[in-house]
């Protein structure tokens, strides 16, 4: 460490500790269980509805149909709306969710330029555009007046903000108030759009995507891990930025390129997941190369072990996941019947299982880390 920054070379060897996360891992303080509430009007199909955000005060599931549900802490709904349609105070899908807690409020990015923002209960708010001169690829609350949105790499865009891509915009009408000073030359793309031709001759393109995030939460605070920078920052809510890892070898210099980028942050310990941008792989459809790294704050000590996704939480050393009947009673026969364990399914939340409706909502649980 140098001057507070880590200089990390991921060309190493470091240990493996699988057993760090583990069920009784020494990481763990203790899990929480927060089975949604199921009514006729509220059931959350597993195929189209995912797990969105979770913080004290709520747990909110996004459906790829235009759905929005949101829960209180305890698991009780609370609203349910879909405004998807093409008038002036719907939304045509969901792009992108924000969700702003302070003033109750979600901003649904649809479309290209267009943001709709509805109240928690399904009011119409405003709408706004933003500048077609950039693409949003992610945007979080950042604070009472601004969202931090990340614009994509785009030979269509305009160059300075390709360059310079994190910015904070305003919740009132879409304007950029601040830039953020990571100034990026050269940019990697994780997509690769290929043309193909089917039996009848009939030919499409189609998208393919790593699944990197390059900004996460760090409780209220944000870790920024561009796939095209050699540094990794925190961003704090007073707009300090601060660097935190430098790696090498450099992005630029390795063929493909791997590429780090955050993946979960405690007091404690810091996750960042190494991926290869193998974009041939990811056409032919076949594993991508990618491992899961822990850095211990305290020791310093690297090693490679088992993560999970980690969802919208602002949670601090909390990680969220959520789970469908079904499947959980499928973990639960599978258990009974040959004694095997699943290190991602808690023994309290297994016990779980014989409770449940096959079509009941998913059970959120969160895991707590010292």
């Amino acid at each position: 460490m140098v001057n507070g920054i880590l200089h990390i070379d991921f060309s190493e060897k470091f240990p493996e500790n699988w057993s760090y996360f583990s069920n009784d891992g020494p990481a763990i303080v203790e899990y929480e269980f927060i089975p949604l509430e199921t009514t006729k009007d509220v059931i959350i199909g597993d195929e189209i509805h995912r797990f969105h955000y979770v913080s004290e005060e709520y747990i909110i599931f996004r459906g790829t149909n235009g759905d929005i549900y949101i829960f209180n802490r305890n698991g009780r709904i609370m609203s349910h709306f879909n405004h998807r349609g093409g008038g002036p105070e719907e939304y045509n899908n969901i792009r992108i969710a924000v969700v702003d807690e302070n003033n109750e409020e979600i901003f649904i990015f649809s479309g290209s330029t267009r943001i709709i923002v509805y109240s928690f209960h399904g009011q119409y708010k405003r709408t706004f555009s933003y500048s077609d001169e950039f693409y949003i690829q992610e945007a979080f609350d950042f604070d009472d007046n601004t969202m931090l949105v990340y614009c994509r790499k785009g030979v269509n865009f305009n160059e300075s903000y390709s360059k310079k891509p994190y910015m904070l915009m305003s919740k009132l009408d879409g304007s950029i108030t601040d830039t953020l000073n990571i100034y990026l030359p050269v940019r990697y793309s994780t997509s690769v759009t290929y043309d193909w031709t089917d039996d009848s001759g009939t030919r499409f393109r189609q998208n393919s995507y790593f699944f990197i995030g390059n900004n996460r939460h760090f409780g209220r605070d944000f870790i920024i891990s561009d796939v095209s920078s050699d540094t990794i920052y925190l961003l704090s809510k007073n707009r300090k930025m601060t660097p935190l890892i430098v790696r090498t070898p450099s992005v630029h210099s390795t063929d493909p390129k791997l590429v780090v980028t955050h993946g979960f942050s405690t007091d404690k310990f810091i996750c960042l997941n190494v991926t290869t941008l193998d974009y041939q792989s990811l056409y032919d459809v076949k594993p991508i190369t990618n491992r899961t790294m822990m850095i211990d704050l305290e020791t310093l000590e690297i090693s490679i072990v088992g993560m999970l996704t980690i969802h919208g939480v602002i949670l601090e050393n909390t990680k969220a996941m959520s789970i469908f009947p079904d499947e959980l009673k499928s973990y639960y026969e599978v258990k009974q019947n040959t004694g095997r364990r699943f290190t991602r399914i808690p023994e309290g939340l297994m016990e779980m299982a014989p409770l449940l409706g096959e079509e009941d909502n998913p059970i959120v649980y969160l895991t707590k880390f010292k």
